[in-house]
């Protein structure tokens, strides 16, 4: 194979939600409820104090609601991301968000009662009040923001999934209407008609199998390993019509895991690429696949004893091995690989790991 490139899973670029804003755009409209939330408290004050002492009632009154949310404004939108950043746990984020809101509520609301009333005796019910008040309006806001990239970052995934899937599926069509695979197939089925009918009459059924079953791909978000592996021997089948004997072909699927889901088409490219670098070029070879269960992993390797990863006579572009990588990163984020490296005895081995928990799920 010429595919080859170091064990790494590509990286697939869609909203990262840890670099959005805490709090969403447009914020300021909802500061203009806390004068509002404000004047009901101050309503019940109004026919005490007199004229005098009344512009300091409304200050005392309005003026702190209307600071304290500007400072937490400040406070989540440029000291608290790079803190939140920090933390893995959602329950952890929320109680960070909690205890900062209380605590700038709190002090703040201290700070403006002693600078306008002189000492805190009796500051209680004013402290609870601004405490309430800007958890009312902050922490909503912070979760409707959480809300909103989760569901744009869900919205993108999904979008990508989409495109990766009908990547593959036209990669597989393409492979199926390739003009050199046609074409031989079809030769084999010719030259065996009058030699051995029976094997003809298979061969074509394989074939329109292989159509089938890459149509029907974008329809079934996953399949059993165990159809894949159909999938996977109608292939090879096919093209030891086509080399007769001197084609070799193993393939074994442990019972353990030939119920597992995987997404369909996801393992075609390196047989294709197995038969392509590591026979087609000499006219002969052997390819060997083996889908297994390594504690927590799906395992499921193609070998070939052609000349190994770079030394094929036909050049590649990697750009099935790169689709292929990619999906994986999409598929399987915390656990799809695919490495490709030269076997002991010569030749490529390309091994596809899976994560066992999200396999048996049904849906990646």
């Amino acid at each position: 194979m010429t595919d080859a490139a170091p064990a790494s899973s590509a990286r697939i670029e869609w909203l990262d939600e840890r670099s959005q804003p805490l709090l969403p755009p447009g914020m300021w409209v909802v500061y203009l409820l806390a004068p509002v939330a404000g004047s009901i408290l101050l309503l019940p004050n109004m026919t005490r104090p007199s004229r005098e002492q009344l512009p300091i009632v409304i200050a005392v009154t309005l003026l702190p609601y209307v600071v304290l949310t500007l400072t937490l404004h400040g406070l989540f939108t440029y000291v608290a991301p790079s803190l939140v950043r920090r933390i893995e746990a959602e329950w952890k984020r929320w109680l960070l968000y909690v205890a900062l809101v209380t605590t700038v509520a709190a002090v703040g609301a201290l700070a403006m009662f002693a600078l306008v009333r002189g000492d805190c005796s009796s500051s209680g019910v004013f402290v609870a009040q601004c405490v309430v008040i800007s958890a009312t309006i902050t922490l909503p806001a912070l979760a409707v923001q959480r809300f909103r990239v989760r569901a744009i970052a869900n919205e993108q995934q999904m979008i990508a999934e989409r495109q990766a899937s009908l990547r593959a599926k036209l990669s597989a069509l393409t492979a199926r209407t390739n003009p050199h695979f046609f074409f031989n197939a079809v030769n084999t089925v010719a030259c065996l008609i009058p030699e051995d009918p029976a094997l003809a009459e298979r061969t074509l059924e394989r074939l329109a199998e292989l159509f089938r079953y890459a149509m029907a791909s974008d329809e079934a978000k996953v399949v059993s390993l165990a159809r894949e592996v159909e999938m996977l021997k109608d292939y090879l089948e096919i093209q030891v019509a086509r080399f007769g004997d001197k084609l070799r072909v193993s393939v074994e699927l442990d019972p353990a895991v030939a119920a597992v889901a995987v997404p369909p088409l996801l393992l075609q490219p390196l047989v294709e690429n197995a038969v392509l670098h590591g026979v087609n070029a000499r006219g002969h070879g052997h390819v060997r696949v083996h889908a297994r269960r390594e504690g927590e992993l799906v395992v499921v390797t193609v070998c070939d004893d052609g000349p190994g990863p770079g030394a094929s006579a036909h050049k590649g572009t990697q750009t099935s091995m790169n689709d292929l990588r990619a999906r994986l990163a999409l598929l399987y984020p915390e656990g799809g690989r695919l490495a490709l490296q030269r076997a002991p005895e010569g030749g490529c081995v390309a091994r596809v790991e899976l994560p066992m928990a999200m396999a048996m799920a049904g849906a990646p």
